[in-house]
This record gives C-alpha cells, sequence and structure tokens, in this order.
C-alpha cells in the first residue's frame, strides 16, 4: 500500500467507485487480465470491481 496506485486499487475494489468518464479500451484490456489471473470472466460484483481497479488506477503486477 505503499504506491499510490495500489492504494486507489484497493480503494476502487473496497468502495465500488465507478469511473467519470469510461475508456472502453482500457476495460477491454482489464478484462482480458481478469480472464489470465482469475481463469474465467468476470461475473460477479466484486469482480467488475477488480475490472475497474485494473482499468483505471494504474497498479501494476
Amino acid at each position: 500500500m505503499k504506491q499510490p496506485n495500489d492504494n486507489a486499487a484497493v480503494t476502487v475494489i473496497a468502495y465500488g467507485l465507478r469511473p467519470t468518464a469510461r475508456n472502453t479500451n482500457s476495460e477491454k484490456a482489464a478484462i482480458k487480465s481478469f480472464k489470465t489471473i482469475y481463469g474465467h470472466a468476470p461475473v460477479s460484483a466484486l469482480a467488475w470491481d477488480i475490472v475497474r481497479a485494473i482499468a483505471y488506477s494504474g497498479a501494476k503486477r
């Protein structure tokens, strides 16, 4: 949690925050990353929060 991007990712996941302006290209890439990491498509609210965290927080593996 020392990196601001990691903190942003946790905040997006914990509170289910939504971006004011969507970037569908970032979301498409985040869905691919989610599938690679978790082995399935996002279906639950938590999974979609994780997708948004991947797409918009700037956090990296």
